[in-house]
């Protein structure tokens, strides 16, 4: 289970595009352990990844930012804090996906195509 906690200094710094919730509330920081298999190695982070969540959703962020994952950017702070109190330790690709969540990096290449696709179109 994710403990959440508001954001501190430090976590603004790493973390500069977290946004707070439409109520003004601070975004909410929180670790997870990983399961093995976890597709990066974490030696660096004790074997977990961080937990945001703000007013734009839920992310699972690994070390540097790889093997991210998001949902859910037009929930509600409710909505949000429901799904993170699903994710069991130890945490694994297959729960976040059952879950909704898809790879950033994903969500970040179909983002790059549809501005291209877009940009061909309107030629």
């Amino acid at each position: 289970m994710v403990k959440l906690r508001p954001f501190s200094k430090s976590d603004w710094m790493g973390f500069a595009g977290a946004e707070e919730f439409e109520d003004g509330s601070e975004p909410l920081i929180g670790e997870i352990r990983v399961a093995d298999d976890w597709p990066e190695n974490l030696e660096s982070m004790d074997g977990g990844v961080v937990v945001v969540v703000d007013a734009n959703g839920i992310e699972v962020v690994g070390e540097a930012g790889w093997y991210g994952y998001k949902v859910a950017d037009d929930a509600s702070k409710e909505d949000l804090l429901h799904i993170v109190n699903q994710l069991k330790e130890p945490l694994t690709t297959d729960q976040l996906e059952d879950l909704g969540f898809i790879p950033e990096f994903q969500d970040m290449q179909d983002e790059a195509i549809d501005k291209v696709v877009d940009q061909l179109l309107n030629q």
